[in-house]
């Protein structure tokens, strides 16, 4: 049996390790654009804000420890379409530009979830950043280490982790938040704690505005300022955008497989697919909420392990 997984962060990584301990045998493959696998997305803010040195502490389990053990890894791989009448998939090796065709028996869809991107003018200036990646956050860190200003985008847990790592670093921090509130799926009454905590913490060093429109970035090739809709302009040395996440569901979608009411790829208990042979795990996927019964999306590291788990065992 050969068992194709596209994705190695969680679900991935936690498929193909638990598919070659089931079947020693079966062929197990790895397709990932990233360069790196198996990392704790959840540590960076900690990483970024100086807890450790060493970035290479949130990988869990290194290329080199999955082919020892009989998984072959294809990092800076990208697969662009699936072709499930062929049981195939069309895979781009980045590096090189080559695009091939290799088969599968099952195959699990673990693309994870990416960062939502506002409709900003001038986003694309240098020094405006998203966290997703290990990479993302090499990156952020070695330009917070420079920096003196920082603005964050998005008031959520990762916009109020990034918040606390900048300040321990000693720079001062603009957060803008489009809702009347930060951390607005919580009780008003948690929120003015938490806002309370945060004001008595950090004192001076942090800013935070609410109903804040953001219009465009500022600079010429790196970003300057931030502009908001009252025509108001905050400094920055550098902008983290955190206003949330949305599943990676465009490849599962161009191959005919049904998504949910969430936007999200719907699966059942087993973690199939609406196509035999095809499952899928993770950031992508919806689940059920076991005390509603109904379909919700929820990206969290530690459902996606299980769920990947889950989608080996059945696979």
């Amino acid at each position: 049996m050969k068992i194709v997984i596209i994705g190695a962060v969680a679900a991935g990584a936690k498929a193909a390790a638990k598919s070659k301990r089931l079947l020693p045998d079966a062929e197990v493959v790895i397709y990932t654009q990233d360069e790196y696998v198996s990392y704790s997305s959840c540590g960076l803010p900690y990483f970024i804000g100086g807890s450790f040195e060493d970035p290479k502490k949130l990988i869990v389990r290194s290329i080199d420890k999955f082919e020892e053990s009989g998984i072959k890894v294809h990092n800076f791989h990208r697969v662009t379409q699936i072709l499930p009448n062929e049981k195939k998939i069309k895979v781009l090796d980045i590096k090189s530009g080559h695009e091939f065709l290799t088969d599968y028996d099952k195959l699990l869809i673990a693309t994870g979830a990416k960062p939502r991107i506002p409709s900003i003018q001038n986003i694309g200036l240098q020094n405006i950043y998203s966290l997703r990646t290990l990479n993302d956050g090499i990156q952020i860190r070695e330009t917070m280490l420079k920096s003196r200003k920082a603005v964050i985008v998005g008031g959520g847990y990762v916009g109020l982790e990034l918040m606390e790592a900048f300040v321990h670093n000693g720079l001062h921090v603009t957060l803008l938040e489009n809702n009347l509130n930060i951390m607005s799926y919580l009780d008003d009454d948690i929120i003015s704690l938490v806002t309370a905590y945060i004001h008595n913490t950090f004192e001076k060093n942090i800013v935070i505005q609410t109903s804040a429109n953001i219009v465009e970035f500022i600079g010429d090739e790196r970003v300057r300022a931030v502009k908001l809709s009252n025509n108001n302009l905050v400094s920055a040395d550098f902008v983290a955008i955190c206003s949330g996440v949305e599943p990676v569901v465009d490849l599962a979608e161009s191959a005919g497989i049904v998504l949910g009411k969430t936007g999200a790829i719907k699966v059942n208990s087993r973690m199939q697919t609406n196509i035999p042979d095809i499952y899928a795990a993770g950031d992508c996927v919806e689940k059920i909420n076991i005390v509603s019964n109904t379909p919700m999306w929820i990206p969290l590291g530690s459902t996606a392990n299980k769920e990947g788990r889950c989608a080996a065992i059945n696979m």
